[in-house]
């Protein structure tokens, strides 16, 4: 009779949807979740502050290699399966958790717009509430 061994477990450790083994990292893996985690939350952000706001350049220009870093990044982690994720789809729970960030995202963005710049609570509706061109 054959037994697989199973990898311990941490129960603090979360993964995206769960989807992904919780198995304890190796050092190498610590190492590059590590790297990537600086990369996607703060190189990145900060790269995009200095582009948009120093250089001028559109924040949708600037974008593109903060995309180009996160494709790499799921591309080259042998954890990460498209189509096995696109296979699951969006359970109750999913949506409902994304629904969940959705409102305390622009529930926080409401209340600083109102409580640090009142005159820019709903601008861009107010002054421009048709489309400039027709499509």
């Amino acid at each position: 009779m054959r037994t697989t061994e199973r990898p311990e477990v941490d129960p603090l450790l979360l993964s995206a949807g769960g989807t992904i083994a919780n198995a304890r990292a190796s050092v190498a893996r610590r190492i590059r979740l590590a790297v990537e985690l600086i990369l996607l939350f703060i190189a990145a952000p900060l790269a995009m502050d200095w582009l948009v706001h120093g250089e001028k350049i559109p924040i949708f220009v600037a974008l593109l290699p903060v995309l180009a870093i996160a494709f790499i990044l799921l591309a080259v982690d042998p954890t990460f399966h498209i189509r096995r994720e696109l296979s699951r789809g969006f359970g109750w729970r999913t949506l409902l958790t994304i629904a969940a960030v959705f409102v305390a995202g622009g529930g926080a963005a409401t209340l600083w717009i109102t409580h640090t710049h009142p005159s820019w609570f709903l601008e861009f509706p107010t002054n421009r509430p048709r489309p400039t061109r027709k499509l």
